[in-house]
């Protein structure tokens, strides 16, 4: 009788069940860390027009600076679908949608809100309800 090398059936099959199980566990993660990945160039595209805001703001170029026009480019981007401004004076609103690409909807809105005080100048707050209850920001 000759002296065999190699695996078993049983053994085999029980290294492919492990493998099955932290792909299981991994894959999701995997996902989700994708998917902030790509949410990130959302909130990127959102910086162009608050620095733009924070201009207007300090030189007081205008006497409405939500009134900003949106530059094409600021979403020249495969994830961002629109970058609006609007507001009024004293409250200036960014919102920034995403294109609906894997589990990003364009519910998950991100929307910076400008405070303009008496000093001209700005304080942001990050009101994005939709991408924090999907915990993409």
């Amino acid at each position: 009788m000759k002296n065999q090398n190699g695996f078993t059936l049983i053994e085999l099959l029980l290294v492919v069940a492990i493998l099955s199980v932290l792909a299981s566990i991994a894959l999701p993660s995997y996902i989700h860390y994708s998917d902030k990945a790509k949410f990130a160039t959302v909130i990127s595209a959102a910086a162009p027009a608050k620095t733009s805001i924070d201009i207007c703001i300090q030189a007081n170029s205008l006497p409405d600076c939500s009134k900003l026009n949106v530059n094409s480019k600021w979403a020249q981007n495969e994830f961002i679908s629109t970058i609006t401004i609007s507001g009024t004076s004293s409250k200036i609103v960014v919102k920034t949608t995403p294109e609906n690409i894997g589990n990003i909807s364009n519910l998950d809105t991100y929307i910076l809100t400008g405070i303009v005080d008496s000093n001209n100048s700005i304080l942001w707050n990050d009101d994005s309800s939709g991408c924090k209850i999907s915990k993409l920001c």
